[in-house]
């Protein structure tokens, strides 16, 4: 099925078009705003804070989508995935 990313997903990539996606910056605003008690927190509760950014997503309709190298298609990653990738942007803004 060919995907074409919404306003309300998180495009995982670099670049300009991930960096200004309108679901981007919802994302990085939620990252913001859980940063510092990210960094505090305990590994179960980062696991839940990443949990919790992650249903946000998914709950306003959004989907963790990334672009095939070869293909150029969309296509929507794993829960773990994302989990990863939300873990991995509070980790970068702390």
């Amino acid at each position: 099925m060919k995907m074409t990313p919404q306003a309300n997903d998180v495009m995982c990539g670099r670049g300009a078009d991930a960096r200004n996606h309108v679901g981007n910056k919802r994302f990085r605003m939620q990252i913001s705003l859980h940063c510092e008690a990210y960094a505090k927190a305990s590994k179960s509760e980062k696991t839940k804070i990443t949990r919790m950014i992650v249903d946000s997503v998914a709950r306003d309709s959004g989907r963790f989508l990334k672009k095939d190298p070869t293909s150029g298609e969309w296509y929507e990653i794993d829960d773990r995935s994302s989990r990863e990738k939300t873990g991995q942007s509070l980790r970068e803004m702390t």
